[in-house]
């Protein structure tokens, strides 16, 4: 993005095809029918970046280099989602303070409004499972989302946990629940092992910025 903040290029959109094109490059499944040449990737860095035809070469091997160095293939996880970058900075990643969290032990009694929350769920997941097309059922899976998350703040509030922190976990239910419906995962009530580790492992980490402590 260096090229993007001092002027050369106009459109962030042209700088990352160049980051596309040389990832793509060093990928081993992209078939040499699909893969662009080497020429094509630095004449193209040529044009993109506005340089001549030495510095584009130049440019090209570095890039390379720094993937390489960057992502190991000796450390990386077969078949896995996700790839392991190399660290150059340290980061302390604070613990999250648990001693904040006094949970009570007894149990929270139903409320009127949690026999709403679960008959509205059912009535979306029997929807959902007749076939009815997502531009039907949208509007309420929305409603549903609201309503959990509500649901899911009384009690935690109930609990005793402290209002910030309860807005806070109260939120971490509307990236699960649209994970869920919204990427055809299942239902609330029947998800799969694989889809728990691509949301977790894949979809989160794309989907959501929070700050470390605040994920692990």
């Amino acid at each position: 993005m260096a090229y993007v903040d001092n002027g050369t290029v106009a459109d962030p959109n042209d700088a990352l095809q160049v980051g596309v094109l040389l990832w793509n490059s060093t990928l081993p499944e992209v078939p040499v029918a699909m893969r662009q040449a080497r020429s094509a990737i630095v004449a193209h860095i040529e044009t993109t970046l506005q340089m001549d035809r030495q510095e584009a070469d130049a440019f090209y091997d570095e890039m390379i280099k720094r993937k390489a160095y960057l992502f190991p293939d000796e450390i990386q996880p077969e078949g896995a989602m996700t790839m392991f970058m190399r660290k150059e900075v340290e980061y302390l990643i604070t613990p999250f303070e648990e001693s904040q969290l006094h949970l009570s032990d007894e149990i929270i009694p139903p409320h009127g409004d949690d026999d709403t929350f679960l008959h509205a769920l059912e009535q979306l997941d029997a929807r959902i499972d007749f076939g009815e097309d997502y531009g039907e059922w949208e509007a309420d899976f929305f409603a549903v989302k609201d309503l959990c998350c509500e649901r899911y703040h009384h009690w935690l509030r109930a609990k005793g946990v402290p209002e910030t922190l309860s807005q806070q976990f109260s939120f971490c239910l509307e990236p699960y629940l649209t994970f869920i419906y919204q990427y055809d995962a299942g239902s609330i009530l029947d998800v799969l092992p694989d889809a728990l580790e691509e949301f977790f492992m894949d979809w989160l980490i794309r989907k959501v910025m929070v700050k470390p402590p605040e994920y692990t």
